[in-house]
């Protein structure tokens, strides 16, 4: 089975009907708000920008909010954070159900 996933993407390209047929799933770490040349900002808000799109175009994406799950202290690329762990369970767990759907 097909699967998007992003951590902290700087782009997300356009809503297409190909990807809007593929489960995706992007995470988001701590501090975005806090970019001091303000960038991270503008990306989330792109990235939104697509997931909406998707959503609207009978897609499936979800989106992981690291700290609003309780996990904070993730920089830009949580895969070498120390509850590194942690964030790959959480994306093994949504990887465990987009398969189930399909069985």
């Amino acid at each position: 089975m097909e699967m998007l996933i992003s951590v902290e993407p700087l782009a997300m390209g356009q809503a297409a009907e190909r990807t809007c047929q593929i489960p995706q799933l992007v995470v988001w770490g701590d501090n975005i708000a806090l970019d001091p040349l303000g960038r991270w900002p503008k990306i989330r808000a792109e990235a939104e920008r697509y997931t909406e799109a998707v959503s609207a175009n009978s897609g499936q994406v979800e989106v992981l909010d690291l700290p609003q799950l309780g996990h904070s202290g993730n920089t830009h690329l949580p895969m070498l954070d120390r509850n590194s762990e942690q964030v790959a369970r959480l994306i093994l767990d949504w990887m465990k159900r987009q398969e189930g759907r399909t069985s």
